[in-house]
């Protein structure tokens, strides 16, 4: 062992230290004083250094510290013919005219190790260069090496090996960096499946480079993210859409558009560029009779690897690296990482600023593994996440997933996909998994293969996520079942906001969107009224799963077609449910079953049974075509938070918790009043409503059976009189479409009997396309409250330096105010009141959460 000191104060090079073991013992390097330590070539060709001496073994700081870095600009490679002779040593200058540079190695091809000093030369191959002055290499003889240069030199790879189980202690003295992002080529595409691009350090064992970049387009300059499939069996129902970029690695190197038996996977056209990132770190077992050696396998186990700890502070700034090694993160200052791919695992924990993670590639190391793919834990300080992929084997037995956030806050997570290259053993494989972490945003997220999981988690949002059910061409079945997103003991408002489902046979079985034990959550804008979000009818059963136990959920404007099963699933212990919008085929007849549920303006023919043991659930108000509608009553049970909606004028109704109203006695009286404006409908029509239950079988006139039914109409200007429940009192109204209208209903018991009960009641309504597409609830509205204000005081609200009024009251009733906006905006406040001084407060920010604002009036001493 060797103990090097990297203490100039300046910048010395991996490159130029000597005398580093050649047997099994670790050297170590301690970085102080400021100084700069430098890997700019393989560590196993070059100057000094041979396969002996060939690894960067244990890293530390110690004093003022410095920085450990790689700069992959040094090493140039060429092409070369007619070699003969013996290979020169390292260092050996090789010239050519007037530009010469440092020899640094010899391979016949990439994909065989490098051919050591004084060994026979090759036919042909590549050498690489480092530090080329006085111009550029060309076609032509050399000097200093028995070959022929075929043309100029070009950007080279290089490659740092790291024993197994070393460990690189980047402390708060130390920084891991490159300066920017280097990319070596390694070829261009032909455009025919199967193709095999040459591929440096693929030559060892197949299944473990994790990824590349290929052009879109051939010249575009534009590169996509292409992730390997491990040792993934052949299989002949993979896809072939361009969501299905990855490819085999095999010893030969990348294959493209085949996995050696199927053309499967996408296939690119040709004359696209094929690009790696320049430095590679691998792995490799240092033993007493060939010291570091070349590289190794990458254990499937991680942690038995090389790593990096960071534990004490360190500031990891990383570009342009292929690691296969383990990327562990934990306690540094700060982590900035980009333009890299990955092999199995990385994690990255407590984190002390906001984090950088950005087009990135993790692929799996062959099979399957016990671990997640990629860790983000106890990283509060926010950052960003974008432009990656971390995919794993398989689900493994289940609760493992692609990606996962632990303990976080304030993170973005932004085009990033979560996958898994074989089906998913079980329904408990996930892409996504957000376990107790806040404040989480999910932007144009893509899962590929499994659900996204958030369990003890708030505040999170999915922006537009993408769901593939597999890689395969075949269409979902029950095995595996789940829901796209899948929230569980989850709180404070999480949102999914819009969803794309590119290929309908691979949506997710259960649902698109589930919960359990979950309080809070947002659905919305999946498609649009003209462009519904299409599914599969024999594959997604509903917008929405459930396994029960949730409340407070809002479904605003989604517009779907063909679900195989209904529009959503309904659990007796789901509270405060809210569908507004929700658009389904016509002819669903999903029913009701969670309490206290509204279902306003919504798109499905829903169900007319009565709703064993619902409560708080009464009104919902339906397009059951183009030109229909209803307007429907459940009379069940009323709830403390819809007692406002229920009540009892006389007499001794009672209730069944089966989803009937009993009014056995003379007089009993009984009135239900909507809870919203019912919008999007044009007119009532002469038809005679519906009634269910018993002893309810119309007599004409408003009469069902043993009751009387009556009814008052409120279209915005308070509740007119009350009219016998009929056809042609109904058409006589008028009704439009984007005011609506309110209602309320009233029943009286006329003949008293034993066995009377009414479970629900419908009124048909007309409607149009447009009434039903142009006239949209808010889906969010926040309230201003302004206090301290004199009774009787006129209060006027406007757009900020305008005299547009967008809210008044004259004569405001009490001391509080309450105004109720949908836009955050900048506004003016004035108030009025004879006597008083005019109170304003102007350039007043609303914003999108509810406010309190004190307006204390002052007296007018001057006012007479």
């Amino acid at each position: 062992m060797t103990a090097f000191a990297i203490n100039s104060g300046g910048t010395e090079y991996y490159d130029a230290k000597t005398g580093g073991s050649t047997n099994a013992t670790n050297d170590t390097y301690t970085i102080s004083n400021g100084s700069t330590f430098v890997i700019r070539t393989d560590t196993y060709a070059c100057p000094n250094h041979s396969s002996a001496f060939g690894s960067l073994d244990t890293v530390s700081a110690s004093g003022t510290g410095g920085t450990l870095k790689w700069d992959a600009t040094y090493t140039r490679e060429i092409d070369f013919t007619g070699g003969s002779g013996t290979v020169p040593a390292y260092g050996t200058t090789i010239s050519q005219g007037g530009v010469s540079g440092v020899f640094l190695g010899v391979w016949a091809d990439w994909q065989s190790q490098t051919v050591a000093p004084a060994a026979a030369m090759p036919a042909a191959g590549y050498i690489k260069l480092g530090g080329i002055t006085g111009g550029s290499f060309a076609a032509g003889a050399l000097t200093g090496i028995t070959a022929t240069c075929s043309g100029a030199d070009r950007q080279s790879w290089i490659e740092t090996l790291v024993p197994d189980g070393v460990t690189w202690t980047i402390s708060r003295l130390l920084t891991m960096k490159t300066d920017s992002t280097v990319w070596y080529e390694i070829g261009t595409t032909n455009g025919s499946a199967g193709q095999v691009i040459p591929c440096p350090t693929t030559g060892s064992f197949a299944g473990t480079f994790p990824g590349i970049w290929v052009e879109t387009g051939s010249g575009t300059g534009i590169y996509e993210k292409w992730f390997s499939m491990g040792t993934t069996p052949a299989t002949s129902t993979l896809r072939t859409d361009a969501s299905c970029k990855f490819f085999w690695q095999t010893t030969s190197g990348i294959r493209i558009g085949s996995d050696g038996t199927n053309n499967v996977g996408f296939l690119p056209a040709a004359g696209c560029k094929v690009k790696i990132p320049a430095i590679i770190i691998n792995t490799c077992t240092r033993t007493a009779g060939n010291g570091s050696g070349n590289r190794v396998l990458p254990n499937n186990n991680p942690l038995t690897r090389g790593k990096t700890d960071t534990g004490q502070g360190g500031v990891i700034d990383l570009k342009g690296f292929i690691f296969m090694f383990y990327l562990q993160v934990g306690g540094a200052y700060s982590v900035n990482v980009v333009d890299s791919t990955i092999n199995r695992y990385a994690s990255i924990g407590s984190i002390k600023t906001t984090i950088n993670v950005s087009n990135i590639i993790l692929s799996p190391n062959q099979q399957s593994s016990p671990t997640h793919s990629f860790e983000l834990s106890n990283c509060r300080q926010g950052g960003t996440i974008s432009d990656s992929i971390f995919m794993r084997y398989d689900g493994f037995t289940g609760g493992i997933s692609s990606f996962l956030l632990q303990n976080c806050s304030g993170t973005i997570i932004s085009n990033v996909t979560g996958g898994l290259c074989v089906f998913r053993a079980s329904g408990n494989a996930y892409t996504f998994f957000s376990r107790s972490s806040q404040n989480l945003t999910f932007d144009n997220c893509t899962m590929q293969g499994a659900r996204s999981q958030l369990e003890s988690s708030a505040t999170c949002v999915f922006n537009n996520p993408i769901y593939y059910d597999s890689l395969l061409s075949t269409t979902t079945t029950s095995a595996g079942q789940t829901a796209a997103i899948f929230y569980t003991q989850t709180t404070g408002l999480n949102v999914v906001n819009g969803f794309v489902l590119p290929l309908p046979a691979q949506g997710p079985y259960f649902g698109l969107v589930g919960s359990s034990l979950t309080s809070g959550l947002k659905v919305r804008n999946f498609g649009t009224f003209s462009s519904p979000l299409t599914l599969n009818s024999s594959v997604t059963g509903t917008i929405y799963y459930t396994e029960g136990g949730n409340s407070d959920h809002y479904f605003d404007r989604i517009y779907v077609i063909n679900t195989r099963s209904g529009v959503y699933g309904g659990a007796t212990n789901d509270v405060n449910f809210r569908y507004t919008h929700v658009h389904s085929d016509y002819a669903d007849t999903t029913q009701t079953v969670s309490q206290n549920t509204v279902v306003r303006s919504c798109a499905f023919t829903g169900g007319s049974s009565a709703g064993n043991g619902v409560f708080g659930s009464h009104w919902e108000w339906r397009f059951i075509s183009a030109t229909a509608g209803t307007v429907q009553v459940r009379f069940n049970e009323p709830t403390a938070s819809t007692i406002e909606q229920v009540t009892t004028i006389s007499g001794t109704p009672k209730f069944d918790a089966l989803g009937k109203i009993l009014m056995v006695t003379n007089g009993d009286q009984v009135v239900w009043e909507m809870p919203h404006y019912a919008l999007g409908f044009t007119a009532f029509t002469n038809s005679l409503p519906t009634v269910g239950g018993t002893n309810v079988t119309s007599a004409g006139s408003g009469v069902w059976g043993n009751h009387l039914f009556e009814y008052a109409l409120n279209t915005g200007g308070g509740y007119g009189s009350w009219k016998t429940l009929t056809g042609a009192n109904l058409s006589g109204e008028s009704i439009t479409p984007s005011t609506g209208f309110k209602l309320k209903v009233r029943i009286t018991c006329q003949s008293a009997s034993s066995t009377n009960a009414i479970s629900n009641l419908q009124i048909a309504m007309g409607t149009t396309s447009v009434a039903q597409s142009t006239n949209l609830y808010p889906m969010d509205t926040y309230t201003l409250t302004l206090t301290n204000l004199v009774s009787g005081s006129d209060v006027v609200i406007r757009q900020a330096g305008t005299s547009t009024i967008i809210a008044q009251v004259d004569a405001n009733s009490g001391t509080t105010y309450a105004y109720t906006y949908e836009t955050p905006q900048a506004v003016d406040i004035l108030v009025f009141k004879a006597g008083y001084k005019v109170k304003s407060q102007r350039n007043y920010s609303l914003t999108a959460a509810d406010a309190t604002l004190p307006l204390a009036q002052t007296v007018d001493l001057n006012y007479a």
